[in-house]
């Protein structure tokens, strides 16, 4: 159940936060400061490769990162010279155009740390994915995968699209364009369904959102209320662990449901490519009204981090840590991975 100072009221959006001029400025001063620091004081680069130029995520990553980290700094380009880690940023499904496109770049720079490589990107579009995950001890909905036999309710969900339209139905068999999967009925006793975000970083696991709405979908258009903290239960961080570990992924936000009589959590969305600013405005320094990053919302609004600390801070260590493993794999194994 959510903590009653995290209850933020319904959702709403203003003005974006993003700035195309800001970010290639930004860059500019990097580069320019970076020339004159020693390479053992620098922070390290992540460099943000976009293939989605209509929602601009990867540059409100970026200005996040930069406004906030004391170990990264990140741009966003599709070259990623001298870049430390190599974050791949795209619309999921990818597509094999952009499939192909990534590993030139990464043939480029061999042994630098990528983030979603792209051999694990499309682990939730992929035939048996579910399957995989309820084998790992992860508490899914079943995907029905051409069953004729199976009756009962079930969701279609519009496959390998952004917001995807969803129906409740009596499975009558596959359906051109669209996956399936068994209903899930988690309504609670007050009449309401509640839908929890979950975004999973590097190692680092931090309860996002809780939607509640009265329909089954508790969809963004469809809540009432939204919660910027709840309990992240031992089973829920189980779970969220156990599928990055499976999907090979290292960055993600998974919507959960839970089951009021014991907690279960059943997850029921990966999202390889979420929704990262605020749902809620709040004022600038210029008293103009912009959507934050999901991380500086519950910050901007005078909410209490999970745990007492900064995003900023766990964001460092998770991302400090896995890029330490992966460097210690790599058959270069130095302690900073450098790229001409």
């Amino acid at each position: 159940m959510p903590d009653d100072p995290a209850y933020a009221g319904p959702p709403h959006s203003d003005a974006p936060l993003g700035s195309r001029t800001a970010d290639k400025l930004d860059r500019w001063r990097y580069r320019a400061a970076r020339s004159r620091v020693p390479l053992s004081r620098r922070r390290r680069l992540i460099a943000i490769v976009n293939f989605r130029e209509r929602i601009h995520f990867a540059d409100w990553h970026a200005r996040w990162i930069n406004a906030n980290s004391r170990s990264f700094h990140a741009v966003v380009t599709g070259r990623p010279r001298d870049a430390d880690i190599v974050w791949i940023h795209a619309q999921d499904p990818m597509t094999e155009n952009a499939r192909r496109r990534v590993k030139d770049i990464l043939a480029e720079h061999p042994g630098v740390p990528v983030i979603n490589p792209p051999e694990c990107y499309n682990f939730y579009h992929e035939a048996g994915s579910f399957q995989r995950l309820a084998d790992a001890g992860v508490s899914v909905p079943i995907e029905i995968l051409g069953d004729d036999d199976y009756s009962g309710l079930v969701v279609y969900k519009e496959a390998d699209t952004q917001a995807a339209q969803k129906s409740l139905e009596v499975y009558d068999g596959p359906r051109p364009g669209y996956r399936a999967f068994s209903y899930l009925d988690l309504e609670y006793r007050d009449g309401m369904f509640r839908r929890y975000r979950v975004f999973y970083v590097c190692g680092w696991v931090r309860p996002s959102k809780l939607f509640v709405a009265k329909s089954w979908k508790v969809g963004v258009r469809s809540c009432e209320r939204v919660y910027y903290g709840f309990r992240l239960t031992e089973r829920m961080e189980d779970a969220t662990r156990a599928i990055a570990r499976t999907s090979g992924l290292d960055f993600f936000a998974l919507d959960v449901l839970v089951r009021e009589e014991d907690d279960e959590p059943f997850v029921v969305d990966i999202n390889i490519y979420p929704r990262i600013h605020s749902l809620h405005s709040t004022q600038n320094a210029a008293r103009r009204l912009f959507r934050p990053h999901t991380f500086d919302a519950r910050r901007l609004l005078g909410m209490p981090e999970p745990g007492g600390v900064p995003a900023w801070a766990s964001f460092d260590a998770a991302v400090s840590s896995w890029y330490d493993e992966k460097v210690a794999a790599s058959p270069r194994g130095s302690a900073t991975v450098r790229v001409a």
